[in-house]
């Protein structure tokens, strides 16, 4: 189906969402949870959560509003994690415990064995691996998180 603004424009009006036309037929859809860049004319179709460095190519209309209203999870294949993937990881959290050695979301110090690395923005909801969507946080909160876009509960383990 061709692409239609005006569909669009519908669309993002009944889901509560932002629309701002930008330039080159690019479409900024600004949701409650994500801002969604939307090239619905470019030969692969593409989205991308703002800041992201993956798209979705063959987006269309429904998929671009899931992504910016938060509902929306591409499945990831599990497999194993490469030695490099596990040393990066190690690395990475060893410069940032050297700056600050607390969790992001319930300020508890942490040591190398008690950190892990958060995702600000979970992978499967367009997040990137940038240092920009890293931090440090501790097991409770990380895996009470798991993929969602909402800061993990507070408990009395945590605070």
């Amino acid at each position: 189906m061709p692409f239609n603004e005006s569909r669009l424009q519908a669309a993002c009006e009944q889901a509560g969402i932002t629309l701002c036309a930008r330039p080159a037929n690019h479409y900024q859809l600004r949701g409650p949870v994500l801002t969604v860049n939307y090239y619905p004319l470019s030969k692969n179709r593409t989205c991308y959560v703002n800041g992201a460095v993956n798209g979705i190519n063959n987006c269309d209309i429904k998929t671009a509003i899931t992504i910016a209203t938060g509902e929306y999870s591409k499945r990831v294949a599990n497999g194993k994690q490469s030695r490099n993937a596990i040393k990066w990881g190690k690395r990475i959290k060893r410069k940032m415990l050297a700056v600050d050695p607390r969790c992001y979301w319930c300020k508890v110090t942490l040591s190398a064995p008690t950190a892990t690395l958060e995702h600000i923005v979970p992978l499967d909801k367009g997040g990137s691996n940038r240092d920009d969507n890293l931090a440090l946080a501790c097991a409770h909160c990380n895996q009470s998180r798991g993929n969602s876009l909402q800061p993990p509960p507070v408990s009395e383990a945590s605070s």
